[in-house]
């Protein structure tokens, strides 16, 4: 698991696609499908369902949405921290 993994998953998330976080990041979507499944893969559960067109999170993919925003929070802090 690494930040741009976390990244990838946060957009995602708040961006409701892996279209539109695509987007938001400026990246291709298969990169950011590609990060997803990594970080699936490195913590061995799903972490989207697809509800149609749609991802919704599992059970797993709403936990990690939490440590998700502290840990990008914590490492923004350390790099301006190491900044000043």
């Amino acid at each position: 698991m690494d930040l741009r993994e976390l990244e990838a998953f946060q957009a995602v998330v708040e961006a409701g696609g892996v279209g539109r976080a695509a987007r938001r990041l400026h990246r291709a979507q298969s990169s950011i499908t590609a990060r997803i499944r990594q970080l699936q893969a490195s913590l061995g559960v799903a972490l989207f369902e697809r509800d149609g067109r749609a991802l919704r999170l599992t059970a797993a993919g709403d936990v990690l949405l939490d440590y998700t925003g502290r840990l990008l929070g914590l490492a923004e802090e350390a790099r301006a921290a190491v900044r000043q």
